[in-house]
């Protein structure tokens, strides 16, 4: 049987692992930025392509798809990376070397990404479990 101290100390851990993940998913948020555009530019942030500018600030896994004309991603490290026409790209977790070519091939930093959510999940996991569970140790029933 767990004591009502033991699970609201671990409770506060889920959510301190809950909001350091969102804090380390926040810290990278503007890793580049969109510095020139012309023509039909959109970027995919996970929930569909939505037309984007000059200025639009982008995060890690982000996918900027030029339909027509070009774009100029700007990455914090001072390199410029070129999107063509009909071309699409992805924002890498890290910016590329100057030297690089200028579009790479479309990734998606899935293990990074992968943690930050396990981690985030995880304490809302632990909180929503001990939330749940009634004094005498077993777990009780709840509804929306």
């Amino acid at each position: 049987m767990l004591t009502m101290a033991f699970r609201r100390r671990i409770a506060f851990w889920g959510r301190v692992l809950a909001s350091a993940s969102v804090l380390t998913i926040g810290a990278a948020a503007n890793a580049a930025t969109l510095s020139y555009v012309e023509g039909a530019v959109s970027v995919n942030r996970g929930n569909g392509y939505v037309p984007a500018g000059a200025g639009t600030f982008l995060a890690p896994g982000d996918r900027i798809r030029v339909s027509a004309g070009s774009a100029d991603i700007a990455y914090e490290n001072g390199c410029v990376a070129k999107v063509g026409a009909g071309q699409t790209t992805v924002v890498p977790s890290t910016p590329p070397s100057c030297g690089e070519s200028s579009v790479q091939p479309e990734t998606v930093d899935t293990v990074g990404i992968g943690i930050g959510v396990g981690v985030f999940a995880g304490g809302l996991g632990v909180g929503a479990i001990l939330a749940n569970t009634s004094s005498d140790g077993g777990i009780s029933s709840f509804s929306p």
